[in-house]
């Protein structure tokens, strides 16, 4: 069974798969969790599953070289994930012992699922783990207690969401039908113009002048890929509304709307003509961090290798957020070498590609990447800069790469096992960093009586200079604190035969009480 797994997971991870708590992830953490558990009964005290991995290699690597080449990232990703499980197996064990125990003294011969799931949740045991451990100890597990208590769970973190679908205000009126009942869906035209003419086909109350409007044509992407919806503004019909957000909704992009002029019931509405327009300015810096994500990506991959794929991204228009699979921090020259690279493809201008309604299998064929786990139809939209980045993409790109004016990386840290995130700004957001450094430097310099070039020299002799006078201050309180003690010792008093010395000491720290 261990060597069967071990042999899954070490392809499934060379692939782009990480354990996790959802679909493929947790097909992999329980892979990895029934072998883990094997090897216990084996007597494996520390982790070793990850050892496996060079005997899958030597084995099937001369046929698949790419085990080969992810041999380092395999063996952190299953070693990681062995060793958060071996953290909590021994009590998940001794937990079923007992729950075992419990059943036998019951006779019913089950587990519950209350039991089953708390082995779940508090000990990491999926639910297939615990009944296989059940099945050898000659009980059953009640599968559907189990999955009352996961629904139970789910119903409380989506009551906990700030956004439920229930929360959206009342019915839609649609004028013309339902989409994808009487009418086609919205038709999206953003990628290619701003501004649009459009009718509202469908409105709804939220409440306090906000409603959610479709039109369609629509020129506003709605939230998706980790791209922000758009905002704008739509006019027409005697009213004016202001476009807060957007997101997917019924039959397509769905604006959610402030009423800033006029009135949403006036009967000329539902066949006026109303112009739609997006922010340019909020879109077009949306769309700098948007497209500076895939040269992130890209960047990645050449430096860090084939693991580094994307775990996840978020852009608007002020910053960028990527987050990748890694597990480690990347330090200061790495994120240098990456950030020098991104911007030299960004100074080179290269044309950012569009290639719409791609077969699927001939974007595979282009080198696209994909998301693990994310399903694709049969035809696809694929984003290319100039042969260095291809990925599959529904989000609105530069036209060339020049646009986003420069990339500048802010921060790198961890947010999951095994996951890093990179942040940075890009456009206008990078000139305001560079100029809060300039002035930063320029404030530095003043205050140590420098030029800017001198300030690192400066700021070493301050240190080397600070090192000296604490060396004399602990050399003074050390004298000082002899001095005290004979003062001390000359005032004590004879107590039977024991001279005691008992005295309130003034001292400057912990350190100096001890001296």
């Amino acid at each position: 069974v261990v060597a069967d797994h071990v042999r899954a997971l070490v392809f499934t991870v060379a692939d782009g798969g990480r354990p996790g708590n959802e679909g493929r992830g947790y097909v992999l953490r329980r892979i990895l969790r029934r072998a883990a558990r094997h090897g216990r009964q084996l007597g494996f005290r520390e982790p070793f599953l990850w050892r496996c991995v060079d005997v899958v290699i030597d084995s099937m690597g001369d046929h698949f070289n790419e085990i080969v080449q992810a041999a380092d990232h395999v063996r952190r990703v299953i070693r990681t994930e062995e060793e958060r499980f071996n953290e909590t197996l021994d009590r998940g064990l001794q937990r079923f012992a007992d729950f075992a125990d419990d059943a036998e003294a019951r006779g019913d011969g089950q587990v519950t699922g209350e039991q089953a799931f708390m082995l779940h949740d508090t000990f990491g045991f999926p639910l297939d783990l615990t009944e296989v451990m059940a099945e050898e100890a000659g009980l059953t597990v009640d599968a559907d207690g189990f999955q009352r208590k996961m629904k139970e769970q789910r119903d409380r973190g989506r009551a906990a969401g700030k956004f439920r679908a229930a929360d959206r205000g009342g019915e839609w009126n649609w004028i013309g039908g339902e989409p994808g009942a009487d009418r086609d869906a919205v038709t999206f035209v953003g990628y290619d113009a701003l501004e649009a003419t459009a009718k509202i086909v469908g409105l709804r109350l939220l409440g306090d002048c906000e409603f959610e409007v479709s039109i369609d044509p629509t020129p506003f992407y709605a939230e998706a890929g980790g791209q922000v919806g758009d905002r704008g503004s739509i006019e027409g019909g005697r009213v004016v509304l202001e476009v807060l957000d957007t997101q997917p909704g019924a039959g397509g992009p769905v604006s959610r709307v402030r009423l800033i002029e006029g009135d949403l019931d006036s009967p000329e509405l539902a066949a006026a003509e109303v112009v739609a327009r997006v922010d340019a300015n909020k879109r077009t810096a949306t769309m700098r961090n948007h497209t500076a994500t895939h040269l992130v990506h890209a960047a990645l991959l050449r430096h860090l290798g084939e693991h580094a794929t994307q775990a996840g991204s978020f852009v608007n228009e002020e910053k960028l957020r990527f987050d990748f699979h890694h597990d480690h921090a990347l330090g200061r020259e790495m994120l240098e070498r990456i950030e020098a690279e991104v911007n030299e493809h960004v100074l080179a201008d290269e044309r950012v590609q569009r290639h719409v309604d791609v077969p699927l299998a001939e974007a595979r064929e282009m080198g696209a990447i994909a998301m693990f786990g994310e399903k694709y139809g049969d035809f696809v939209r694929v984003i290319e800069v100039s042969g260095y980045s291809t990925e599959f993409c529904g989000g609105t790109h530069c036209e060339h790469t020049g646009q986003i004016g420069m990339v500048r990386i802010t921060g790198e840290s961890a947010v999951g096992a095994g996951i890093r995130r990179i942040e940075g700004v890009t456009g206008g957001g990078a000139v305001a960093l560079a100029q809060e450094e300039h002035r930063l430097v320029r404030d530095l310099a003043e205050a140590l009586s420098a030029r800017p070039e001198e300030i690192g020299e400066r700021v070493d002799h301050l240190q080397e200079e600070l090192r000296t006078l604490r060396v004399e201050l602990e050399q003074a309180r050390r004298a000082e604190a002899g001095n005290q003690v004979s003062g001390l010792i000359a005032s004590a008093a004879q107590i039977s035969d024991v001279r005691l010395v008992a005295s309130l000491v003034e001292v400057a720290d912990r350190k100096s009480l001890m001296n």
